[in-house]
């Protein structure tokens, strides 16, 4: 074995770093012998199998994970038994080598510790850590003696772990068992804040796109209108700023660009948008702003005041060999990471957005290199805020502001000024509540205010709202139904789900986000189990065998889903044919393979599936592609025998649905 090859360790991060990229353990589980700790001299400090790693080398004070007998008051802590120590140097090497989660030594540390005393307490009952999942009494027991500020910690260390079990070799906490943690969290702010429903979702976020795609189609005409009008005020500077310079009625001016139509589909009729002449460019280049800001939080979890800093450089991709084009974007964190340059993974249809407000930013520092009213910030007019100060000769903007330094930045409308602001965006009576819409907001918001949101009211939208509903749609595909919404949440989760808990980036994540959405993935569990009360998925095995799987929940009520997810007894993943409500993973595939789910290799079909009726035209698409297949097939070969078994599955479930439908 060789030893480690000596590092430039200039700093603790930089030798932690380095060291990871410069190593791979030859085997899984590495062998006892492979170097974990490697001074600045190249000697190794630490091996996999000594029961103390010692990073102090890297930390320049002591920092050690002991898996054997501690000393002195650490005595407190318990003592490991060999087997679950062994298990958590495995957990620990997977978090070195083979997860990009953790970028310190203190955070290994920190892991370690939590998961340490998980370990002492599963000896305790002669159990293995790995076995934890299996037993939801223990889980109970080990979560009720955790703070709320570990429990969280726990809920998104663990959703790494699961989902890189494969590699690490073993389970810790299942699904279930996360559900059960999420549970324990209990309620957060998150949890507190209003869902907006569906329908009212869906119409604001198709109106925000059609207002971005508008502004895509008449974009060069409007720049040039706008430069133009910059251009004859700097060339006449007597205009006075309240001035319409322009000799003719503005729409007429408009027609030239071919922009007249976008200013009354967006701003107002003729005589309005005349009558306010030259100031309609201010105006609807605000709204392009104020639409991009909305449609940006709809799909990354930014909070608003993170969207509020972007600049008009912060879209970024990351191109992974396994998994494609990745879509990001980087600004900076207002919590977790504190103020420290992070990113967002988000949607690839969210560039339209930023490059629509980068586009009016733009055009507004073409007034800032032209006015000795503003101090200027070369950096800031190579690389503007997205969202900038209306800077214009015919802005209402005062002395005070114009002062103001460009790196300040200015206190912005709130959702619901805007939609007033701009009452061509949004139609009021589409934001009008239904009693469909209070009923799903209040099933994910159980406190939502009857008064305030109730039937008939107006939803009064909040830049807040966005950042909670978009957590919760990535997850309940089956809350929002809408095929177009749920191929851009698709997107968004895709994203999500590769970087938030697996660690697959090289780039630092916003950490708040990142709880935000794997603490509402399993919270959403419960929410996607509501479905299966619906007759519209029926058992292979009969409306008794239905029964079963949803004895625990006999209402809709949020109250008991939650409590049958602490339980452990909440489990739903969809498949092609409906839904599996097998707790943990399972080997035969379901998402992409149904020969199991429907007895399709001549055995019973399986007893956690459910299909749905609604599915129907689907599954008949689904066999005529399979008979296509099969048709061109070499008969006898591998190929066709996987053919006729999926087609014999489809077959299967297509009976079940209409025999059950009779």
């Amino acid at each position: 074995m060789k030893n480690s090859r000596k590092h430039d360790d200039t700093t603790v991060h930089d030798g932690f770093v380095a060291f990871r990229r410069a190593h791979q353990p030859p085997t899984w589980p590495p062998p006892p012998d492979f170097p974990i700790v490697v001074d600045a001299a190249g000697a190794v400090v630490s091996r996999y199998g000594d029961s103390i790693w010692d990073f102090r080398c890297w930390e320049n004070h002591p920092v050690i994970l002991n898996f054997g007998e501690p000393k002195g008051r650490a005595k407190a802590r318990g003592q490991l038994s060999e087997a679950n120590a062994q298990l958590l140097r495995q957990v620990c090497a997977w978090w070195i080598f083979k997860s990009r989660t953790i970028e310190t030594v203190k955070s290994l540390r920190d892991r370690f510790y939590e998961w340490r005393r998980i370990g002492v307490t599963c000896a305790k009952y002669n159990l293995l850590i790995s076995e934890l999942y299996k037993y939801p009494a223990l889980q109970d027991e080990i979560f009720s003696i955790m703070s709320t500020g570990a429990k969280e910690r726990l809920l998104n260390i663990g959703h790494a772990l699961l989902e890189g079990s494969s590699e690490i070799g073993f389970i810790l906490l299942d699904g279930p068992g996360l559900m059960r943690l999420r549970a324990a969290v209990g309620d957060t702010s998150d949890r507190q804040t209003p869902y907006i429903p569906p329908r009212i979702w869906k119409y604001q976020v198709l109106r925000l796109r059609e207002c971005l795609d508008d502004f895509q189609i008449h974009q060069n005409g409007f720049d040039s209108m706008y430069r133009d009008c910059v251009r004859i005020y700097v060339e006449n500077p007597s205009i006075a700023a309240s001035e319409s310079r322009l000799s003719e009625q503005f729409m007429d001016f408009a027609r030239r660009y071919d922009a007249a139509g976008l200013f009354k589909k967006w701003i107002g009729d003729e005589t309005y948008l005349n009558r306010q002449s030259i100031k309609n460019l201010g105006t609807y280049a605000s709204l392009i702003s104020y639409v991009g800001l909305a449609y940006i939080l709809n799909f990354s979890l930014l909070r608003v005041g993170e969207a509020w800093s972007l600049q008009a450089n912060c879209w970024e991709t990351e191109y992974d060999d396994r998994f494609g084009t990745f879509h990001m974007i980087r600004g900076k964190a207002n919590k977790a990471n504190r103020g420290l340059s992070t990113v967002w993974p988000t949607a690839p249809s969210v560039k339209l957005a930023v490059d629509a407000m980068a586009s009016v930013s733009r055009l507004r520092m073409e007034w800032v290199k032209h006015t000795n009213r503003t101090p200027l910030d070369k950096a800031a007019l190579s690389n503007p805020y997205l969202l900038s100060r209306s800077y214009a000769p015919w802005s209402s903007m005062t002395h005070a502001e114009l002062q103001e330094s460009m790196s300040v930045r200015p206190q912005g409308l709130t959702y619901r000024q805007v939609s007033e602001s701009f009452p061509l965006l949004f139609d009021r009576e589409e934001l009008r509540v239904t009693q469909e819409d209070f009923n799903i907001a209040r099933l994910v918001t159980p406190s939502l205010n009857a008064e305030q949101f109730g039937v008939g009211a107006l939803w009064p939208l909040a830049w807040h709202q966005l950042r909670r509903t978009g957590a919760v749609n990535m997850h309940a595909s089956g809350i929002v139904s809408d095929g177009s919404m749920q191929y851009l949440l698709k997107h968004s989760r895709r994203a999500m789900t590769h970087y938030y808990g697996r660690g697959y980036s090289h780039v630092r994540l916003d950490k708040d986000a990142e709880k935000t959405f794997i603490r509402t993935m399993y919270e959403t569990l419960a929410l996607e189990f509501t479905k299966l009360l619906d007759e519209r998925y029926v058992s292979p095995h009969g409306e008794k065998r239905k029964s079963e799987i949803i004895r625990m929940v006999q209402t809709k009520d949020h109250a008991k889903l939650v409590e049958a997810g602490k339980q452990g007894k909440v489990a739903w993943r969809e498949t092609l044919l409906g839904g599996c409500t097998k707790r943990g993973p399972c080997s035969f595939g379901g998402v992409e393979n149904i020969v199991r789910c429907a007895g399709g290799d001549g055995k019973p079909a399986c007893a956690d599936a459910l299909f749905d009726r609604g599915r129907r035209d689907k599954i008949e698409i689904l066999r005529a592609q399979i008979k296509m297949r099969l048709a061109a097939a070499e008969s006898e070969s591998p190929y066709a025998a996987a053919l006729s078994a999926q087609l014999a599955a489809a077959e299967a479930a297509l009976s079940v649905i209409d025999l059950q439908k009779e």
